[in-house]
């Protein structure tokens, strides 16, 4: 997913398409902006959980299972360490898991 433009300058651009049934264009225009800031300023990787790129997953895996066996753990704690990373990491690179920038209760 390549969200965001980054020229010369150092500005970001970020494009979002927004369509609905909606009859308050002002309210879905505006809505579209935030989603667009939010972008901007996370920098997704992927929209969702299942689109992310898998050889990124992959290699961020092999870190977290090797960081997690440094510890010296058993097997089955290892596994829910590296779990829990992986849904932390999902809420820095995937747009529907990362924390709305505009309100952090939702995403």
């Amino acid at each position: 997913m390549h969200n965001s433009v980054s020229d010369t300058l150092g500005r970001i651009a970020v494009i979002v398409g927004v369509e609905s049934d909606a009859s308050d264009k002002e309210a879905l225009t505006a809505l579209g902006r935030k989603i667009a800031m939010h972008v901007a300023a996370a920098n997704p990787q992927s929209l969702s959980i299942e689109s992310l790129d898998s050889t990124l997953l992959d290699r961020e895996k092999a870190v977290l299972v090797e960081q997690a066996k440094s510890s010296g753990k058993p097997e089955s704690v290892i596994e829910k360490m590296v779990e829990g990373r992986l849904r932390k990491f999902y809420e820095e690179v995937v747009l529907l898991e990362q924390p709305f920038i505009m309100d952090n209760d939702k995403k």
